[in-house]
Parts: structure tokens; sequence; C-alpha cells
């Protein structure tokens, strides 16, 4: 899969990691039971720093839609979650315990919403591991262009992912919007490209992947229908 451009969605996520930089600070005064105004920057700098630096490559790499990126802050949080819990254990610090209690719960809720937008339709068009390419939605089409009788393997309020083949280079010169079709029925929708799914037979895009740009609440609200049709017959599960 190549990622052409970061959903809105995953950056505002990603950027939400930068919290655990002031969050892992206050604990250290915890742990250290040490007023603020009693820290001295100027002697921690370093492992501050790094912590900084290992924040920010994990957040490009969520960007990025790395899943290992996830696997490590899912990992880091649970440790520190159980280390802190210990440490307030071993001082009788009932303030630590609940930052840990309450840290616990804010990381797993965080993990959830990255992995939450990792399934993303540009970014999971649905190919299972035995599928050179997704299988379509039922009776879903779309024109795109001049290309007719597109198809596609995900579709939710925020974006799809369409099938056909495409010739490397021609992403650069589709235009801006679609026309869904389903059963007589049409909405037209604004996209952003996001992704590519290399084919597996030859050079081309077996797939691209767009995020919708219906902003309005009119529009969404027309897409929301499309979708419900999609969803009440099976087709669509979110």
């Amino acid at each position: 899969m190549r990622l052409w451009k970061t959903p809105e969605r995953l950056r505002r996520i990603a950027i939400l990691l930068f919290l655990s930089f002031p969050v892992l600070l206050f604990a250290s005064l915890l742990v250290r039971r040490m007023p603020w105004w009693q820290w001295d920057p100027t002697r921690e700098w370093l492992p501050w720093i790094i912590t900084l630096g290992v924040t920010s490559a994990l957040a490009v790499a969520i960007t990025r839609a790395h899943k290992w990126a996830v696997a490590i802050v899912a990992v880091a949080a649970g440790v520190l979650t159980l280390d802190f819990l210990f440490l307030s254990l071993r001082q009788e610090n009932v303030g630590l315990g609940l930052f840990a209690v309450a840290f616990g719960i804010a990381g797993y809720a965080y993990v959830d919403r990255v992995w939450a937008a990792l399934q993303f339709p540009a970014l999971s068009p649905g190919t299972r591991w035995y599928q050179s390419t997704p299988e379509p939605i039922p009776g879903l089409a779309l024109d795109w262009g001049d290309r007719r009788g597109l198809r596609l393997s995900q579709l939710n309020l925020e974006g799809g992912f369409i099938l056909g083949a495409f010739d490397r280079g021609t992403e650069k010169s589709l235009p801006g919007e679609i026309t869904l079709l389903y059963r007589g029925s049409k909405i037209a929708c604004g996209v952003t490209l996001i992704s590519g799914l290399a084919s597996k037979i030859n050079s081309s895009w077996a797939g691209i992947g767009v995020e919708f740009k219906n902003t309005d609440l009119d529009s969404r609200k027309d897409l929301a229908d499309f979708i419900e049709v999609l969803r009440g017959e099976g087709h669509v599960s979110s």
C-alpha cells in the first residue's frame, strides 16, 4: 500500500500523542513527590529531549499508518501503567496510584482510537490473505471522470476504496469528484486521494483509497442516507 496523504482523522490522533510528554513529566514529579517549582530542567534535559524525540518519531510513524508504531505505544502504555502502580504501592502514594489508573485508561482509549483510525477505508481495503484484490460491495458502482462502472470494496462517511486498473501516474489527473451509484440512486462526493494499492499482476494500481470532502451538513446527511441503504441490506457494516 502506497500512502500519498495522511487522512485528517489519523493526523489529529497522531498529534495527540505529544500530550504524553507533559503527562510523563507530571508523573515523574509525582513519583519523586517534587513540587513543580523545584524541578530544574537544566539537570534533566537529556532524557526529556530523548523522550520528545521518540514521541515525535512515533507520531510521524502513526501518520504514515505504520502499525508497528501503534504496537510500541500500546506496549509502552501498558508497561508504564504497571510501573506506576508498582511504585504507588511501594511508596504508599495514593496520588500516584490514582494517576496510574487514569493513565492506563487514557492509554487504552488512545490505542483504541488509533486502531479505529487505521480501519479507515482508504487505509484498509479489505483484502484477505488469500486474495490478490478485495471483493467489491455488491451492486455498488461509481463513475470517476471518464471511468464508468468502477467498484468499491470499502465505504463509510469518511471515505472509500475504489477498485480498478489505474496506470501509475494517471492518479495525478483524476477528477476531484466521484458519483456513487446504487439501484437507481446516485450521489456526488468530492474526494482527496489518500493511497494506492499496487497490482500483483502488473505495475498499475489495483485500487485507490480516497477521503471524502463533503464537509457541509447537507452533503454528509445525503451520504449517510445513501450508506444507510447499503447497511440495511448488509453490504456495509460501519
